[in-house]
């Protein structure tokens, strides 16, 4: 394994980015605490439901823990069902990450490895996704590149070890994206597979069932298909497209029983917690995200005078990309072999920024806020990327050769994969492990109150929890958790802590609330408790500590 990728069997070049992907996905799987959106993920996987969350009780730290245990007589009917009433989430991940964790009921695996082992072996399979979509659209060189590129990006190794229903429709449109290129390829040739189209819809409407973003990517490859029927006009091919479109449309009948369902899911309020954009921050956004499919620096929490050399690090590889990768465009647009690949890919991808925008700025939800969406087209963003750097420039210098290109993107890649499985990007939401660490620094017996007004906040307090439980796993029976709801007012939720026995540290998280509304005392049964001037914090949400006195 100590030669030269280039003196190796090429027989063992897509075995060896395998596991280097599968390497990079399962390393530190289980470092990082899971926060609130994997906690969601974990509550219906298990066939629970936000029902049975223990509410409006003082609880030990452990007995949140073992609420997450696997309940399997439901089975999948009954997470379709608790999905439709309390989330905005299409079953199929759910499903299958269920009988997932059912398969591994025997094993002594943490419950966090068990969660986010499934996505991370999809995120393998989209590499050897990438290596078929570009060896069938271009040449066998640009697949092994291509899914270098995507097993070594830290786009794709952030997705890949998340607890969440991501890189299972990333296969899935890779896949689609390359059925889609060979129809291309067969309507060059005037060749039309009607079983081909119907796969192809099939696997667009069974991503639709793993995440509703796969609509745009369904309506994107749509559109690039209307755009070459309009291109090929005066080919007389009438009849036989006709049955090739009515094949490939179809299978998103199948899509119909849950229709209603995700029109109440699009129309609810859940969704509220995406802003509104703000003039130009969602393009910003968006380019930023495009940087972080290929390098990412530990600048998260940096002071200025790191973050400011290592954005600009970034910003300089991103714009060699660029460059690199336009030109290497521009020489696939001029093979016969690779235009009808390349041309579809970037198709695809405008269409796909187009619905993007649309959404933005058209509905008022920018979604560009969180990098994760941008899986809907980053398949084809990866086969590009691979596609355009395997190919040698005409410059007559060391800039043009494919090699240097591919070994400068694959060494970058994999230093940011291992900043991000070492928690140095990509960092959690709400940060539950640094939460949990200032819990525990006030020393002695710990109560934590989340005060709750949905199902979201709800998500957050477990989370809290759960890290609590671990970073205090020495002294558990010291340290305990309250979930107080807020629907009438946060009286009732002092109301309620003055019924709790008196701690040494009272930690309130109150969402919504300013620092200034926190009351200085509060009461609680045989004592008396001081709010702390140094000890508030903000991380998501606002959270206060109060000094007991029995």
């Amino acid at each position: 394994m100590n030669k030269p990728l280039s003196v190796l069997p090429k027989s063992l070049w897509l075995p060896l980015i395998l596991g280097c992907g599968g390497l990079l996905r399962y390393g530190q799987l289980t470092s990082k605490p899971l926060w609130v959106d994997e906690v969601i993920t974990a509550i219906f996987a298990l066939g629970r439901n936000f029902e049975q969350v223990p509410l409006e009780r003082l609880l030990a730290v452990t007995e949140v823990a073992a609420f997450f245990q696997l309940q399997s007589e439901g089975g999948c009917a009954a997470i379709a069902q608790a999905l439709a009433t309390e989330s905005t989430h299409p079953p199929l991940f759910f499903c299958l990450l269920h009988g997932w964790l059912v398969a591994l009921q025997a094993s002594n695996l943490a419950l966090v490895w068990q969660l986010r082992a499934l996505p991370a072996l999809f995120g393998i399979g989209a590499i050897a996704a990438v290596y078929w979509l570009n060896a069938t659209g271009f040449s066998r060189r640009a697949g092994w590149v291509g899914a270098g590129a995507i097993a070594v990006s830290p786009f794709a190794v952030y997705l890949s070890q998340e607890a969440r229903h991501y890189t299972l429709p990333l296969l899935l449109v890779t896949l689609s994206l390359a059925a889609l290129v060979k129809m291309q390829q067969d309507w060059q040739r005037q060749v039309f597979r009607p079983g081909l189209w119907c796969l192809w819809g099939l696997l667009n409407v069974t991503s639709l069932y793993a995440h509703y973003f796969c609509g745009l990517a369904i309506a994107a490859q749509g559109l690039t298909l209307l755009t070459a029927t309009w291109r090929r006009r005066s080919q007389q091919h009438g009849r036989q497209l006709a049955l090739a479109y009515a094949a490939g449309s179809a299978p998103l009948l199948l899509f119909l029983p849950w229709l209603p369902i995700f029109i109440q899911h699009f129309t609810s309020p859940k969704t509220g917690w995406l802003s509104e954009p703000q003039t130009v921050l969602p393009l910003l956004q968006t380019v930023a995200s495009w940087l972080l499919m290929a390098i990412a620096l530990p600048i998260e929490g940096q002071p200025l005078f790191v973050q400011v050399p290592l954005v600009t690090l970034m910003l300089v590889f991103g714009l060699w990309l660029v460059w690199r990768g336009g030109q290497g465009y521009r020489q696939l647009l001029r093979q016969p072999r690779t235009r009808v690949a390349a041309l579809t890919l970037g198709s695809f991808v405008l269409w796909v920024l187009l619905g993007f925008f649309a959404l933005i700025y058209g509905l008022g939800k920018d979604i560009s806020i969180a990098p994760r969406y941008h899986f809907v087209y980053y398949p084809a963003i990866a086969a590009l990327l691979g596609a355009t750097l395997s190919v040698s420039l005409p410059t007559g210098d060391r800039r043009g050769d494919w090699r240097r290109a591919t070994a400068l993107l694959l060494v970058v890649g994999c230093l940011s994969s291992l900043v991000t499985i070492f928690n140095g990007a990509f960092q959690k939401p709400y940060h539950p492990t640094r939460v949990a660490q200032q819990f525990d620094q006030s020393g002695g017996a710990v109560l934590a109150v989340m005060a709750y007004g949905n199902t979201l906040e709800i998500a957050v307090g477990l989370s809290y929890a759960l890290a609590l439980a671990t970073q205090r796993e020495g002294a558990t029976t010291r340290t305990q958790f309250a979930l107080l709801p807020t629907q009438v007012s946060y009286e009732v939720v002092w109301e309620a802590i003055a019924t709790f026995p008196c701690v040494d540290n009272l930690w309130v998280i109150a969402p919504g609330y300013i620092r200034e509304s926190y009351p200085p005392q509060l009461t609680m049964r045989g004592g008396l408790c001081h709010i702390d001037p140094d000890d508030y914090h903000r991380i998501g949400f606002p959270y206060q500590r109060y000094r007991c006195e029995s």
